[in-house]
């Protein structure tokens, strides 16, 4: 689905949701683990796509603070991560 179908309400829920598990990922950084989900490209581009439509919606929103770029994340190569943040690319 794409994120423009969504309703307001439905899109913030999802952003959100993308935001409390990168906060998850931090309390396990916190208890020295290594490997993290919420940092992945995939997930910063999803998340970009509804912060793009948020943005277009004019919706108040808190952005995500991400992880560090350069953490070792599940199926996903650290210096891609840190070379689309690098560039500000999503």
């Amino acid at each position: 689905m794409s994120a423009s179908a969504l309703s307001d309400e439905s899109l913030l829920r999802f952003y959100d949701s993308v935001g409390e598990k990168v906060e998850a990922d931090r309390d396990l950084r916190r208890r020295g683990h290594t490997d993290f989900f919420a940092n992945g490209d995939g997930v910063k581009k999803y998340a970009a796509g509804l912060r793009a439509e948020m943005e277009r919606r004019r919706l108040s929103f808190s952005p995500i603070n991400w992880l560090w770029a350069g953490m070792r994340v599940s199926g996903h190569r650290p210096d891609r991560a840190q070379a689309l943040v690098s560039s500000g690319r999503r």
